[in-house]
């Protein structure tokens, strides 16, 4: 059988749409929170005992590639091998690798060139590896900008180089003394999902900044997100609560924030604040991401020599 695989790209940044619009057979309906249930009836149907809404289907595509099962595969290798294994058309093996993902039996991998896919496991159920404690470590830039440093992942010009995933795995295991490397692999899918590492084909970089833990769950309990506009009385009331501290405090806290570049002001007594991962980074001080910065405490909410740029006085009303 010749097979164009030419015919059609892949669309590996939304594969429910993908699904929309070229398999739309398989869709059963569309769930109001953009998901979608899938017709496992006419897919197996379709796929002859090979579904792709199975992971043992995908499982058997690894084995006889001789890949690991914990090793991400670039999506042409991948339309190869099953076309090899299962003589589909392409349009047909890529409709079954957009139910794969849609599925979760198959998890997208990242980066901007040759996308990657890998089967689940411990980078993507990192919660089933790890206590809460270590996610809140793996989930820190810091974290992962130390070991950078310590293992000297850099260029001539001492920018962060890219690290093959599995060499990564092997370094943290070491260092943590994980033992097993399931949770070498869990807490790098930690750290991508928040962002402060990156995936690019089959090596990992570092990412950047979060938002400071402390306004993450500000944000959170006042169920706001990073771009909203938020009330100073509310910042002020949410902070008091989740926080336990006195107003006073809060709105030292708040004026900290602004100084720091991390929270600005708006019209209206309103405030929003910058996104270190999509933002310029720039705006923001080095000071905004120490440990404890927030709340503002006797050593940061009144010393001239602990603020960045220049003597700005903003307040907060009191």
């Amino acid at each position: 059988m010749t097979v164009n695989f030419e015919k059609r790209p892949l669309i590996m940044d939304d594969s429910i749409e993908y699904l929309q619009e070229n398999a739309a057979e398989f869709i059963v309906e569309k769930l109001p929170d953009g998901s979608v249930n899938l017709d496992r009836a006419a897919i197996e149907a379709e796929y002859s005992g090979n579904s792709p809404l199975d992971v043992d289907t995908w499982e058997t595509i690894w084995a006889e590639i001789s890949q690991p099962y914990e090793e991400p595969i670039y999506k042409d290798r991948l339309i190869y091998a099953v076309h090899s294994s299962q003589q589909f058309t392409r349009n047909k093996i890529e409709d079954a690798i957009h139910i794969g993902i849609t599925s979760e039996t198959l998890i997208e991998g990242g980066g901007e060139g040759d996308a990657t896919v890998r089967l689940p496991g411990p980078r993507s159920n990192f919660e089933d590896h790890l206590s809460e404690t270590d996610i809140d470590h793996f989930q820190s830039f810091q974290t992962w900008k130390d070991f950078w440093e310590e293992n000297q992942f850099k260029s001539n010009n001492g920018e962060p180089d890219p690290v093959k995933e599995w060499v990564l795995v092997e370094a943290i295991t070491h260092r943590e003394n994980f033992g097993k490397d399931s949770k070498g692999f869990a807490a790098i899918g930690a750290g991508i999902e928040v962002g402060v590492l990156k995936e690019d084909g089959k090596s990992i970089t570092l990412g950047s900044n979060r938002l400071p833990k402390y306004w993450r769950s500000v944000l959170e309990e006042g169920r706001y997100g990073k771009n909203s506009q938020v009330p100073l009385a509310e910042l002020t009331v949410i902070q008091e609560y989740i926080h336990d501290i006195s107003k006073e405090k809060a709105h030292n806290t708040i004026d900290l924030g602004i100084k720091d570049g991390l929270i600005y002001h708006n019209e209206q007594n309103t405030v929003s604040f910058r996104d270190p991962q999509t933002d310029d980074i720039d705006e923001i001080s080095d000071a905004a991401f120490s440990d404890g910065r927030y709340p503002a405490g006797e050593s940061n909410d009144g010393n001239p020599d602990d603020e960045p740029g220049d003597d700005e006085s903003v307040n907060t009303p009191h």
